[in-house]
């Protein structure tokens, strides 16, 4: 069903299943929805008169979010089984490009289905690792690389659990992660970057019994963020991306999309620098509201307890989770796996030009970045991730293949998504594990299966939709 709700209040002094009805969120007065909507075809256009024509997965993206949320483009009537009282909910686009109301979907989702299904109950540490500029590139166009950066991080921060197990008489630890690769920063530039979620401990080798590991400090992370620059930037030697001698410099050969689609190309390399690809301002560094001068890549990275740079990487390991903080872990969950665009923070100004505030400031005092239109819709196309594009990766014991998963995770028989129902040795349509409005009851305490007049049961024709 289509996205983030609107209710409003009715009955104060009821239960909340009796006090809220659902309200359609009305996309198309939002100032996003807006400055797609009225520049899209012309952004088409012009990209195509300069023979960069948008690959249709990018069409199709913007098409479909046009779409989403508008009861002309489809929809559901919900019906009170008691009542009769009814009312029509749109549908939703699901994409998961930049869609604010799919995304967030998407993120309570995942975050249910990792805390109710696959975590097992242990305490869990957040590792978060950047990247230099020129990597994040490399990586964003060649899926060899970008798998073999994350295969480096990924046993560099095992290598460290395990040796401090191994240390304590532990034979033959094992630990696990789940990655959230994040193509964003809150400038809405394209940032690859790395958000993984790690077991802070190990099991014992037959999985019965875990160990906490409680003794990180700033000494290991700092080895941790040398080591990880020191084999990448080795890796990247071999292949001829980094040397002395120019000559020697060798370009890497990007996948067939980014070969094919040379806008997407030139989206990604803007966007990572902080420029403009196209229009009258091409080459041109993006604008800023604030105090600050400069530009965001010349910021400085703040270091802290558990945080270190080193050649242009950065790791930061100080976030950590109890081992019973079961709603603080789902809460972080959310929050690295939350959608790219937040909506409520692009506003327009006075010279007609939309400004969307950052996260948080800079350090320079910046705390806005201003686009028009044209420049929103090809900073949103650099952050369109491509089709087949795995976005969270599991690891260790978490990983598909490996031996004890199927007895650490919590249902190993439930799959993100949908699920199907055997009867009498036949296979049933695949259900969702999540309904829409159960996502919604569990992020916003709001039920859309409860009528808000009577209390009775609301029903639709296809009942996997709420």
């Amino acid at each position: 069903m289509g996205c983030h709700a609107v209710y409003g209040s009715m009955q104060s002094q009821k239960s909340t299943s009796q006090s809220l009805r659902y309200r359609r969120r009305q996309p198309e007065k939002s100032l996003l929805y807006q400055a797609i909507a009225q520049n899209i075809d012309g952004f088409i256009h012009a990209r195509a008169e300069e023979g960069r024509d948008l690959p249709p997965y990018v069409i199709k993206e913007f098409n479909e979010y046009l779409k989403c949320g508008r009861l002309e483009c489809g929809f559901v009537r919900v019906r009170c089984s008691s009542c009769e009282d009814e009312f029509p909910v749109a549908l939703s686009c699901k994409k998961r490009g930049f869609c604010p109301s799919c995304t967030g979907k998407r993120m309570v989702e995942t975050s249910a289905h990792l805390v109710d299904n696959i975590l097992p109950v242990a305490p869990y540490r957040q590792w978060i690792v950047t990247l230099p500029v020129p990597l994040r590139f490399w990586c964003a166009t060649n899926r060899k690389l970008r798998s073999k950066v994350h295969r480096i991080i990924i046993k560099t921060i095992e290598s460290y659990y395990k040796t401090a197990a191994e240390s304590r008489g532990i034979s033959d630890p094992q630990t696990g992660a789940v990655t959230f690769v994040q193509h964003f920063g809150s400038a809405l530039n394209f940032n690859l970057h790395y958000h993984i979620l790690f077991l802070d401990g190990v099991y014992s080798k037959d999985g019965k019994r875990f160990y906490e590991i409680t003794d990180l400090a700033n000494a290991n992370v700092e080895q941790i963020i040398a080591s990880i620059a020191g084999k990448i930037i080795k890796h990247c030697q071999k292949l001829g991306l980094i040397s002395d001698d120019p000559e020697q410099i060798q370009n890497l050969k990007m996948d067939e999309l980014f070969e094919e689609n040379s806008v997407i190309t030139a989206a990604l390399q803007a966007s990572i620098k902080g420029r403009i690809a196209f229009g009258e301002r091409a080459g041109e560094y993006v604008r800023y509201l604030g105090s600050g001068l400069g530009f965001m890549e010349e910021v400085p990275l703040a270091k802290g307890h558990l945080c270190y740079s080193q050649n242009g990487f950065t790791v930061h390991a100080a976030t950590h989770v109890a081992v019973h903080a079961r709603k603080k872990l789902e809460k972080l969950i959310k929050y690295i796996a939350r959608p790219p665009l937040a909506a409520h923070r692009l506003s327009k100004t006075s010279d007609g030009l939309l400004a969307y505030k950052l996260k948080t400031p800079f350090a320079d005092g910046k705390t806005h970045v201003v686009l028009s239109p044209m420049e929103l819709l090809e900073k949103l196309v650099a952050i369109i991730p491509p089709p087949k594009t795995h976005n969270t990766k599991y690891s260790g014991v978490f990983g598909p293949h490996h031996e004890l998963r199927k007895n650490l995770i919590l249902n190993p028989n439930i799959k993100k998504g949908f699920c199907k129902k055997e009867v009498d040795g036949v296979d049933e349509d695949k259900k969702p594990n999540y309904s829409w409005s159960k996502l919604l009851a569990r992020s916003f305490k709001y039920d859309l299966e409860t009528c808000p007049i009577c209390g009775g049961e609301l029903t639709c024709k296809n009942s996997d939709l709420i």
